[in-house]
């Protein structure tokens, strides 16, 4: 790591192809090796597709759409009151809501280097 600049990866820039090429010599002719170099890490960057819903009670609510930056890609769950709700990128609610169902909705986006959250509020009126 101490050759990379500031010892540390770039995940953009250094996930990238690297070839290794050698010249012919008196042993054989010269090669050419390629491989794809992927930097893993965990999900960051969390974002929902909206920080606040509004439903009128009884009534279904849109899609909330949970997204992160993660390699490998992460794996989304939704919590509500310490309960699973799903385990879809998409908040799918599919009955109508009560003022009971107001609250905060988490997003855990999740791979095997670690997890990251973001939030909703729905606002059931």
């Amino acid at each position: 790591m101490s050759n990379w600049p500031n010892h540390k990866f770039d995940i953009e820039a250094d996930s990238a192809n690297y070839t290794c090429v050698s010249t012919g010599n008196t042993v054989g002719p010269g090669i050419k090796s390629s491989t794809y170099f992927s930097i893993e890490y965990a999900p960051e960057n969390s974002t929902v597709s909206d920080d606040r819903v509004y439903v009128q009670e009884g009534t279904i609510p849109g899609r909330v759409i949970c997204n992160a930056r993660a390699n490998p890609s992460a794996h989304y769950n939704w919590i509500f009151n310490s309960t699973k709700l799903g385990q879809d990128q998409a908040l799918i609610i599919n009955t109508p809501m009560t003022r009971n169902d107001s609250g905060i909705y988490t997003c855990v986006a999740s791979n095997k280097h670690g997890n990251s959250t973001a939030e909703t509020f729905i606002d059931v009126q």
